[in-house]
Parts: C-alpha cells; structure tokens; sequence
C-alpha cells in the first residue's frame, strides 16, 4: 500500500501541475488572442466542475442506497 505522505505529495503535485496549466493557457491566451477563447475555457471549466461533482455525488449516493442507485 501506498504511504500517507506519498498520496499526499501526489495529490499536491497533480494540483500544481493542473494550476500550471491553467495559467499556461491563460498567459499563451493572453498574449495571442484578444479575449477570443473566454466562452470556450469558461464552458470546459463548468463541464469539469460540473461532471467532477455529479460523478462524486453518484459514488456517494450508490455507497449510501446500494442497488436503488441502479
């Protein structure tokens, strides 16, 4: 098994690399374009948060009602 400290380290440096992406795309969007790609990341970020929480909420639901969640 995995180590406390490891899934820890782990889970901080997916979360640095994803805010690295974020701001890369930010800085190369900024320097590029004209506000033009605004609505596209804006719709990506709300799918994502979106989706991330249906999925969370639906583990969570089948863990608590077993077979009604099917």
């Amino acid at each position: 098994m995995l180590g406390g400290k490891l899934i820890w380290t782990l889970a901080i440096a997916h979360l640095g690399l994803l805010f690295l992406i974020a701001w890369a795309g930010d800085y190369w969007l900024r320097s590029h374009q004209k506000n033009d790609g605004r609505p596209l990341i804006y719709a990506l970020s709300i799918a994502v948060y979106c989706s991330s929480w249906t999925f969370f909420g639906s583990v969570g639901w089948a863990s608590t009602t077993g077979y009604d969640f099917l």
